[in-house]
């Protein structure tokens, strides 16, 4: 449940302070494979480990969040994003061989401990590779990751990321033209006025905004007068006309990727190199219909789960409260049970205490 943990205090009949104890007592059997799909995001945590050395918080910014694409489940939440941890974190999972006929709980309690345990120069025959498809954002981390350690499954980039790419880019372009404009400037405003504007695909703005606004083609004259903002503009709302088809087409999204996303004469080396595989990957999407939207809504809920218990600053807790709130991961004790034993034990001690 969304719950805060003096809510699960108040619930239970117990003191906040037995329910962090409770907290700190469960355990989850580590996943012994990987899905066949795998999803993979990262989103804003703030949490991390007690040094007791240092006295003070350890804390990383971002976590990453590894979800069941086929069961649609949170599988575990690690607390970087660096491409070198999750690496060494995939490498633990065994060959198939090696646990036919036997129960395969891994012995790590945490994620550091995992990364003590892997040799740096692990080899890539050791691993368990069964994923058949791995899907993230446009992060060169995480599809530097799927690359190595999963060299036979089909990346897909989700289109939610590819148009949050192209809006981010035409605001950054009609952000740095205000910028250099005067507040005076009949353009300045023409431009504020036109943020939502731009970013809205062309057959949603009849309905979202004033049709005198329309009928004046403010929007067309700004893109008439910036070559910038009209090219981001007209890269962005190509998009959406592609992705609205019915069928896909994949010449013509070919074509819209040379001529806009990863144009072949412009940008820096590496990024005309990697651009031809990032396209195949944008591709995916269509041709298997897979999509990161449940790594995404699970990214939702960890947020309101984080507002909810007005932050978590240790990482394994916030981990447990993910997984008991977003998996289906089974634990080894039952929280319920625990609430039990307690409550139990302080009934027991109240009537044995000397009157």
């Amino acid at each position: 449940k969304m719950q805060s943990h003096r809510s699960v205090a108040e619930e239970n009949g117990v003191s906040e302070s037995i329910v962090y104890s409770i907290l700190d007592l469960i355990s989850f059997d580590t996943i012994s494979k990987l899905p066949q799909t795998i999803a993979i995001d990262e989103f804003k945590g703030d949490s991390g480990v007690w040094d007791s050395d240092r006295q003070h918080w350890i804390k990383d910014k971002y976590h990453t969040n590894i979800v069941d694409g086929d069961a649609r489940s949170v599988i575990d939440v690690l607390p970087v994003i660096r491409a070198a941890d999750l690496k060494k974190y995939f490498r633990q999972f065994p060959k198939p061989n090696a646990t036919k006929g036997k129960t395969n709980v891994l012995p790590y309690k945490n994620f550091f401990e995992i990364l003590d345990a892997i040799p740096p120069h692990y080899s890539l025959s050791n691993h368990q590779i069964k994923v058949r498809f791995y899907c993230c954002d446009m992060h060169n981390g995480f599809v530097s990751v799927a690359r190595e350690i999963f060299p036979h499954s089909i990346i897909y980039i989700d289109m939610f990321h590819v148009i949050k790419h192209l809006n981010d880019c035409v605001s950054e372009i009609r952000r740095q033209i205000q910028h250099d404009l005067e507040p005076s400037d009949p353009d300045y405003r023409l431009l504020k006025g036109s943020m939502r504007m731009l970013v809205t695909k062309q057959s949603g703005i009849d309905t979202k905004y004033d049709q005198k606004a329309l009928r004046e083609k403010k929007s067309d004259k700004l893109l008439k007068t910036y070559p910038d903002l009209n090219e981001a503009y007209q890269a962005l709302q190509s998009f959406h006309y592609i992705n609205d088809m019915f069928v896909f087409q994949r010449t013509q999204l070919t074509e819209w990727l040379n001529a806009y996303f990863f144009p072949p004469s412009t940008g820096s080396p590496q990024r005309r190199q990697h651009g031809p595989a990032l396209a195949g990957n944008i591709q995916n999407t269509w041709k298997y219909g897979k999509s990161n939207g449940v790594c995404e809504g699970y990214n939702n809920r960890i947020k309101v789960l984080k507002r909810t218990c007005y932050g978590l600053h240790n990482f394994e807790s916030f981990r447990k409260r993910i997984l008991l709130t977003c998996g289906v991961t089974q634990f080894v004790t039952n929280p319920a049970s625990l609430f039990q034993e307690t409550a139990l034990r302080k009934e027991t001690l109240r009537y044995d205490r000397p009157h």
